[in-house]
């Protein structure tokens, strides 16, 4: 299979794969009076007057990632990675795999540094070993800047990079380079260049589950585009018939007569009978609006259902709820959560290696991440009191909702106790001064 016949059947294959994207994007004031959806394999626009969308899976979507990394995860530092920009590495690499099924991390160097770029899936062609489990080179194609009609295709594999720039059937140029170029300078003039290639094959990929699937998938797709269709229906049903419609009866079907007769019953709120078969009478049409809240509410809760997530209008319409409610609430989203992690924790381990083989370092490649849930602040307070007899002092402000760091807490409790017990020396030391004193008057007295 040539170059051209790959890249065609990587597209059509990739052809639907970023739909989430679109959903998550979606801008019903730069869309207004569309409303798209999805069926049969294809996207549908219907016309519409006025238009209600609410962006369900956006909402969804942002949850999951805040709720793993909203609270920056644990990693062993060194001076080559920091929490910040591993955290903002993950939350990019993460939204990308949410939306595209998977995401992947572009490492090069500049500067003799290692760096890196996310790139997008649709530019990737992986090529895997025979058990399809590690990868053996990347194929990436793009349009060439300055010139979009030569597509540039690039071969990576661990003995360098081969290039090939594709303009309508044919391969008009092929270059052969390293995957980077060590320069070195004295006194600021390059006095040599010496090309090398990495030690890994520099593309990770970050998937969003198990299955590769992207976070429209399972069935929230359709949910989705009925919830809006129903709510943009009615809204521009709403919009259309807010007025009563008039029937005459008798009177021509002349448009100038029809608009006379509007314009007379604004002015003089009277219309005159042409004959005694005339009538007029104000119709007024009912809109199923009841009906149609049912079906939303329905889809709403099916919605975060599928798609695994947490409805914030049950947990604000209850008052005093207890944390195992709340953890039972979170259940889906946790169940979520759970293979995305997994699929984070491979990603970031070979983040890692490449950073140690690179640069000849052993950084440890655990993660841990924190996730982020709300609670009743005042139930875990009241158990931390309760507990106070039971557990120790450091053990109880580790889980105490108003301590950030324990150590400070513990160092400032110690000063404080240490503080106390002086003062409580000096008071004693002060009585007994007094009482000293006192009974030396009171021997001066009697003699």
């Amino acid at each position: 299979m040539n170059v051209k016949e790959l890249i065609k059947k990587d597209q059509d294959k990739k052809e639907y794969r970023y739909t989430a994207r679109k959903y998550y994007k979606y801008n019903p004031e730069s869309e207004r009076g569309e409303i798209t959806s999805f069926f049969n394999g294809k996207i549908h626009t219907t016309k519409v007057d006025k238009m209600l969308y609410t962006n369900f899976f956006r909402l969804l979507v942002n949850q999951k990632i805040n709720y793993i990394l909203a609270k920056e995860p644990e990693i062993k530092e060194s001076n080559i990675i920091t929490v910040v920009k591993i955290s903002d590495m993950l939350e990019e690499a993460l939204l990308n795999a949410s939306l595209d099924s998977r995401a992947w991390l572009f490492l090069y160097v500049e500067n003799n540094q290692l760096d890196w770029i996310f790139v997008h899936d649709s530019e990737i062609i992986p090529i895997y070993d025979k058990y399809n489990k590690n990868i053996e080179a990347v194929i990436r194609y793009y349009k060439t800047p300055g010139n979009e009609k030569i597509i540039t295709v690039e071969t990576w594999t661990l003995t360098g990079v081969k290039i090939e720039y594709l303009q309508k059937d044919s391969i008009i140029k092929t270059e052969e380079r390293t995957h980077w170029v060590d320069n070195t300078f004295f006194r600021g003039e390059l006095i040599n260049s010496e090309g090398k290639n990495l030690p890994f094959i520099p593309f990770i990929p970050l998937f969003n589950n198990r299955d590769k699937n992207s976070d429209l998938r399972g069935g929230i797709q359709e949910l989705l585009d009925f919830y809006n269709s129903i709510s943009t229906g009615l809204v521009d049903n709403i919009d259309r018939f807010q007025e009563a419609i008039t029937k005459l009866k008798g009177f021509s079907a002349d448009s100038d007569e029809m608009e006379l007769i509007e314009k007379n019953m604004r002015k003089y709120k009277q219309v005159a009978i042409p004959n005694e078969n005339g009538d007029v009478e104000f119709m007024k049409i009912e809109i199923p609006i009841e009906a149609r809240k049912l079906i939303l509410e329905m889809l709403k809760e099916n919605i975060f259902k599928i798609g695994q997530g947490l409805d914030p209008d049950r947990l604000a319409g209850e008052s005093n709820i207890t944390n195992v409610v709340i953890k039972s609430r979170y259940s889906a989203l946790d169940m979520k959560a759970n293979g995305t992690e997994k699929q984070l924790k491979l990603f970031y381990e070979k983040f890692i290696n490449c950073l140690n083989l690179f640069y000849r370092l052993n950084i440890d490649p655990s993660i841990t991440f924190n996730r982020s849930m709300i609670f009743n602040e005042g139930e875990v307070i009241d158990n931390c009191i309760k507990s106070m007899d039971l557990l120790d002092l450091e053990t109880i402000l580790e889980n105490h909702p108003w301590v950030t760091d324990v150590k400070k807490v513990m160092a400032r409790i110690k000063a404080e106790k240490e503080d106390n017990f002086q003062r409580q020396q000096d008071l004693i030391k002060n009585n007994i001064t007094k009482e000293s004193n006192m009974n030396t008057n009171d021997l001066t007295n009697q003699e």
